[in-house]
């Protein structure tokens, strides 16, 4: 007879696969010395927890900041990371070869590039932020526009 799980213990599971998604995918890119930058809802959560831990909140997915020309690189690392890349609707994308959903996706945002045509700035070059898991701090003007 199967184990039920409880849904505190789902809930746990879910932040550690995000945790270790974030991990295996930036421990890849940076061995590659692929610069970019954690931006969306993880950079926020990390910003957030370094001021007010008990206000974090957090998402599924993992959103990198990287430079296009720098695809290849990033894929290399992807497929280090055990994820491969698919362009889903001009959204390119990380996914876990164990978990292909792209709700769980690493997104990766273009430097220099629009995220949607409606924005009115594009998205920061990797240079004008902090990089790595530095990003997570706020002193990119562009993470300001995001909120």
């Amino acid at each position: 007879m199967a184990k039920l799980i409880s849904p505190w213990k789902r809930h746990l599971m879910a932040l550690d696969e995000v945790a270790q998604r974030l991990e295996r995918i930036t421990r890849a890119l940076d061995e590659a010395q692929v610069r970019y930058g954690l931006v969306g809802g993880q950079a926020v959560a990390i910003w957030v927890a370094s001021r007010e831990p008990a206000a974090v909140r957090t998402t599924k997915d993992i959103d990198i900041l990287a430079r296009r020309d720098d695809l290849s690189r990033v894929r290399a690392a992807a497929r280090a990371a055990q994820m491969e890349y698919f362009d889903v609707l001009g959204v390119g994308m990380l996914l876990d070869r164990r978990d292909p959903d792209p709700r769980h996706a690493v997104h990766l945002v273009w430097a220099g590039e629009k995220v949607r045509p409606e924005h009115e700035l594009p998205a920061p070059e990797v240079d004008e932020c902090h990089t790595g898991w530095l990003a997570a701090r706020p002193s990119c003007p562009w993470m300001a526009s995001c909120a």
